[in-house]
């Protein structure tokens, strides 16, 4: 297997694991991993993913379509920033998946540092608070969007693994893709995998091509 391009694969009942790091490229072996993800739900992790090329991109989306065709439904978690700028530009990068959880860019221009953020997008299941051991009725993203929590009161440091975390929040019960009195935009949707990630433009926090900044405005 191409050395900047390394996949993991585990199973566990019927949940297959796929953790891909390094670059997808023109080298990639993608095509070698279809046959190797069984039926059922596969559950790909693209946290360590540096870099997607054109090329990249071309056989990804041909491999989802295959692994979907194959296995069935796809859970794409902790996307990083690079899979994140091809979601936001190809417009069938996810197939049919959902996006549970993506890396995105923060800075804070009040205490002048950059970080960068995993953002539960779940929020009809939301898990990552309650995995790191926090109430997951803390403030978090959904709180962001109903303008009932600042951001500084939702950010998590998970000291451990070294990474800031923006969880789901306080999820109504009722979901909908546009808040009162809020510019919402669906960044995540696949409602045949049941999961429907919402966020929004508003002063704060301020969601755009992947970066997100405390304190900014519309």
């Amino acid at each position: 297997m191409n050395q900047k391009f390394q996949a993991a694969i585990t199973q566990k009942d019927d949940v297959c694991y796929v953790k891909l790091s390094g670059v997808i490229d023109e080298d990639n072996s993608l095509g070698t991993l279809v046959e190797q993800i069984p039926a059922g739900t596969a559950i790909i992790n693209v946290g360590e993913v540096e870099r997607i090329n054109s090329c990249g991109v071309r056989d990804w989306v041909n491999w989802l379509g295959k692994v979907e065709k194959n296995n069935g439904s796809v859970i794409l978690v902790e996307c990083s920033p690079a899979i994140v700028a091809q979601i936001n530009l190809v417009h069938n990068f996810t197939g049919g998946g959902a996006v549970k959880s993506f890396f995105a860019p923060y800075f804070c221009p009040a205490c002048d540092l950059e970080k960068v953020l995993l953002i539960d997008a779940d929020l009809r299941r939301p898990k990552i608070a309650k995995l790191i051991g926090r109430d997951p009725r803390s403030p978090g993203l959904a709180d962001l969007v109903a303008g009932q929590a600042q951001i500084s009161q939702c950010l998590i440091h998970h000291e451990k693994a070294g990474i800031h975390i923006l969880p789901a929040g306080t999820v109504p019960r009722t979901l909908s893709r546009r808040l009162p009195g809020r510019r919402a935009t669906v960044m995540s949707s696949s409602p045949s995998c049941g999961a429907v990630a919402t966020a929004a433009s508003i002063s704060t926090p301020l969601i755009v091509h992947g970066r997100v900044e405390a304190g900014g405005s519309e």
